[in-house]
């Protein structure tokens, strides 16, 4: 079993990040290059509206047809507040029915590094991006 697995980030209903596709992998590796370094810009009311936090889904690109969800991680608005850039492994929920997570190299899950951006930050991600 091998995918092609990116990550879609939503806050609340709305699409804030999108990482690259990483082709033929069971443990995919996002970094820098790959997209997964973000900024969340949004108000307060928009933030603390949104009643789940952020969530993070796993996707399967599929050349034809529809991209299949393989988990989610979803992160409530107090814990990310609470984010102090320690790497923390959420594991992958609803799993992709059919999904065998023995054939993987790690159980599924996903690591990441939450903490609040500095003007730093947004010069590297700007520069980043051009």
């Amino acid at each position: 079993f091998s995918c092609d697995p990116y990550v879609v980030v939503w806050l609340g209903k709305q699409e804030v990040h999108r990482t690259k596709m990483i082709p033929k992998t069971t443990d995919p590796i996002w970094t820098v290059d790959t997209g997964s370094l973000f900024i969340l810009s949004a108000t307060s009311r928009d933030f603390f509206q949104s009643s789940s936090g952020l969530t993070f889904l796993v996707k399967d690109y599929d050349t034809f047809g529809s991209n299949e969800v393989l988990g989610k991680v979803v992160i409530p608005q107090q814990e990310l507040l609470k984010a102090k850039a320690e790497r923390v492994e959420y594991p992958l929920e609803n799993l992709l029915e059919g999904f065998d997570a023995t054939k993987v190299v790690h159980a599924p899950k996903l690591n990441l590094r939450v903490r609040p951006a500095t003007k730093d930050d947004f010069r590297f991600v700007k520069t980043l991006h051009k």
